[in-house]
C-alpha cells in the first residue's frame, strides 16, 4: 500500500524567557531583572539605548536588535511569529499599548504613562 509521505521540518527550541527578557530590556532600557547576569558589552548597549529615552519603538526596531543579544543558535531559531508571541505576553505583563501603523507592516510598542 502507498501512503502518504510527509516530511516534517526539524522543530526549534527557543529560550522563551530569555527572549522575553531581551526584548524586554529592548522596549524599557531602564529595567534590570535582580540578579540578571550580563556580559559588560551587553549593559553598555543597553546603557546607550536608556540614554535616548525613547518611550516607544516598533516591532521590526526591537526584532533587528535581537540577533546580536542571544546566542547563534537561539538567533537561527528565532522567528517573527515566536518573537511576536513573546510581544503579546510583554504587553500583558507591563500594559504595553500595541499600535498597528496605517499599512499594517509594523507595530508601534509603546510603554504606559508613568503616574
Amino acid at each position: 500500500s502507498s501512503g502518504i509521505n510527509a516530511e516534517y521540518g526539524q522543530a526549534k527550541r527557543i529560550d522563551v524567557k530569555k527572549l522575553k527578557r531581551v526584548m524586554w530590556r529592548n522596549i524599557d532600557p531602564s529595567h534590570k531583572t535582580a540578579g540578571e547576569n550580563v556580559d559588560k558589552n551587553t549593559d553598555d548597549v543597553f546603557s546607550k539605548l536608556s540614554d535616548e529615552k525613547s518611550t516607544s519603538m516598533t516591532f521590526a526596531e526591537i526584532y533587528g536588535k535581537i540577533p546580536s543579544q542571544v546566542s547563534a543558535t537561539m538567533s537561527e531559531n528565532l522567528s517573527v511569529p515566536i518573537a511576536f508571541a513573546c510581544l503579546l505576553h510583554l504587553a500583558n505583563e507591563h500594559s504595553l499599548r500595541l499600535t498597528g501603523n496605517k499599512d499594517g507592516s509594523d507595530i508601534q510598542i509603546t510603554l504606559p504613562s508613568q503616574p
